[in-house]
């Protein structure tokens, strides 16, 4: 099966509309019924099957898959004060995506995935142990794609918006070895975890042509603007509160894509 061209989308819609007509004219349909069919017959043309012609005909479906370096930032910088740092994790990131041309160089490009995001808690004191912190989401992506340059091998630019909805947390503690000696999972309504996630993300790669799929390389930046941990209340050995600490979301990944359009590709010149 291959999506009909919007030449010939157009072609159906002339003809139905074209037959309408003329049926209603043999049959002496009256004037105020004939328009109301005439107009219902335009409307069905106009948004059952000439916006999704051009669509289907370049629309690429795919799937994405990638590591995620996953870490965080603090505001204010905590690691001055307890003489703390923050390390990143290697996390899994996948995805389905589909692709929507609006033109010879950009399209845009919304993706539905898993991703786990989270980051290490180092102290750096004299026999301290570190903790792992794990969140997993899934992510609602909304980009825009502009490519340069000529196939075979095409440079692009990624820009736009991640939506993302935790579906579980975890802590991990560590020894001094390093290596995970308890786990823990976390009731985000306990410890007031924030279960939604907004981030920019932009990415740079390349897009190469294997036939007729595409396979992408990139490598891009996540930039969150939600507080993970919802403002973590700072307080003292007598329990005063001094301030709060909030935490943003700040992760570089590297995804491979692959992507097989619906019909003939469009080339741009």
């Amino acid at each position: 099966w291959d999506w009909p061209s919007a030449e010939r989308c157009w072609r159906w819609c002339w003809r139905a509309v074209h037959v309408d007509c003329c049926r209603e004219m043999q049959q002496k349909v009256q004037p105020k019924n004939h328009k109301a069919m005439t107009r219902r017959t335009y409307w069905i043309a106009l948004f059952g099957v000439v916006p999704f012609a051009p669509i289907k005909a370049q629309m690429a479906i795919g799937l994405r898959g990638g590591a995620n370096w996953a870490n965080v930032a603090f505001t204010p910088d905590e690691r001055i004060a307890d003489q703390s740092v923050t390390g990143a994790r290697v996390m899994p990131a996948f995805a389905i995506l589909a692709e929507l041309p609006l033109g010879g160089r950009f399209s845009l490009a919304p993706e539905l995935g898993y991703i786990q995001r989270g980051y290490r808690w180092l102290p750096t004191g004299q026999g301290a142990t570190g903790t792992r912190y794990g969140f997993d989401y899934i992510d609602l992506n909304l980009l825009g794609i502009y490519r340069l340059g000529k196939e075979p091998a095409r440079p692009h630019l990624t820009a736009g918006l991640s939506f993302g909805q935790l579906i579980r947390a975890e802590q991990s503690s560590e020894d001094k070895a390093g290596k995970i000696t308890e786990r823990t999972e976390l009731a985000a309504d306990i410890i007031r975890l924030k279960r939604t996630q907004l981030s920019a993300l932009l990415g740079v790669g390349f897009t190469f042509t294997a036939g007729r799929s595409l396979l992408a390389l990139e490598l891009r930046y996540a930039y969150g603007f939600t507080d993970v941990w919802n403002g973590i209340l700072l307080v003292d050995v007598n329990g005063v509160t001094i301030r709060t600490l909030r935490t943003y979301e700040r992760s570089f990944s590297l995804h491979l894509s692959w992507r097989l359009p619906l019909s003939k590709r469009l080339v741009p010149e």
